[in-house]
């Protein structure tokens, strides 16, 4: 039953971006990438004092749930660009914008009033257009406020001697961590990063920011930094 509920609700993203996108996509690819984006996978471990080897259990349950995915690999489409979101799945812009240059990415930022806050040379699939552009206004919730949240907000307080940190595996692009307004250092692209806020931390309700900077930002303000809570 979730599983056909978050089908609908992806088939109602798509449907809601479509006309937006019509005169720009592939219609064939788009269809053809519309059946099928969704795999969930879930892996957990008892929670010990050694926090470094829970995570790597859970990391190598995870490691084998993805093994025994019970859905077929996607077919690649030979001679057109791969995502540069997605290296499996193949760009939906049509021929037009399939340039190796520059002027194909600018038209689609002129078109579509720069909602989409394409690279030069960025494609993009179904699943990186529909994230840009569906849902309106109201963004999308990152998958760690909707994993983390509620068990970050039933930890118990430190005891004496222990210690708090924030761990993320990786951000894109930049990233800079705040705790309760106190700034804990930047972070670089991909590459895990993790700091210490015992000092910082308060009894009751913390407030962790994750500041992202977009690789590029217009002129019209679209790629500007959002604030992950």
């Amino acid at each position: 039953l979730a599983f056909n509920a978050a089908q609908e609700t992806w088939k109602e993203f798509v449907k809601e971006i479509w006309k937006t996108v019509e005169p720009y996509v592939d219609a064939d690819r788009w269809k053809r990438q519309t059946a099928g984006p969704l795999e969930f996978f879930a892996a957990w471990t008892p929670l010990r004092p050694d926090y470094k080897a829970a995570r790597r259990e859970v990391m190598r349950l995870l490691a084998g749930s993805k093994a025994c995915r019970n859905f077929d690999t996607w077919q690649g489409e030979a001679g057109v660009p791969k995502s540069s979101l997605d290296g499996a799945r193949e760009s939906v812009w049509k021929k037009d914008f399939l340039t190796r240059d520059e002027t194909g990415t600018e038209k689609l930022n002129r078109s579509l009033d720069r909602k989409l806050r394409l690279a030069p040379r960025e494609q993009l699939d179904l699943i990186g257009v529909v994230k840009r552009l569906g849902g309106g206004s109201k963004p999308y919730p990152s998958v760690s406020r909707l994993a983390a949240d509620p068990w970050l907000r039933g930890l118990p307080p430190l005891l004496p001697g222990q210690r708090a940190f924030v761990h993320c595996e990786a951000v894109t692009y930049w990233g800079r961590v705040t705790v309760n307004s106190q700034v804990l250092g930047s972070t670089l692209p991909y590459v895990p990063f993790e700091f210490e806020f015992t000092n910082v931390a308060r009894e009751g309700e913390n407030t962790v920011q994750v500041e992202i900077a977009d690789l590029v930002s217009f002129p019209d303000g679209s790629g500007r930094t959002e604030i992950a809570h």
